[in-house]
């Protein structure tokens, strides 16, 4: 018996070479992925930089749309013989329905990226954005 169960592992042992050698072949026949790969990859990058791009337009346009609706809140507030007219971080956040964080993030940007914005720094008074109204009115006249 034990020549036969020998026999049998010896089979089992040369099928399962065979079947090695078969995948071999079959991976050696097969064309070089690497191409595909680099291609592949290279796609990804591109379309990485499109994400990339969109996600800043898209930014770009959300604040400028903030920005616009914090203009607006401004208008609304003053009267027509005003010049100016300080939006609080509250005031900011209910015109954009921003978040507190935003808001101050606003009062701290804005004056240095945009002349029509000017920060009041007066440290007895609540924290806000100063909006120059005739800049504000000769921007929409435009």
């Amino acid at each position: 018996m034990s020549s036969l169960e020998d026999r049998q592992k010896q089979d089992k042992n040369e099928s399962r070479i065979d079947n090695l050698f078969a995948l071999f072949e079959r991976l050696n026949e097969r064309e070089d992925p690497s191409e595909d790969v680099s291609l592949n990859t290279e796609r990804i990058e591109q379309l990485e930089a499109e994400v990339e791009r969109l996600r800043d337009i898209v930014h770009d346009q959300s604040k400028m749309g903030k920005i616009e609706q914090i203009e607006e809140a401004a208008l609304n507030k003053s009267d027509t013989r005003m010049d100016g007219v300080v939006m609080t971080y509250k005031e900011i956040m209910a015109a954009t329905g921003v978040s507190h964080t935003q808001a101050y993030r606003y009062i701290e940007e804005l004056p240095g990226d945009y002349d029509r914005f000017m920060d009041r720094d007066d440290q007895d008074k609540t924290r806000g954005l100063i909006v120059d109204l005739s800049r504000v009115r000769t921007k929409q006249s435009d």
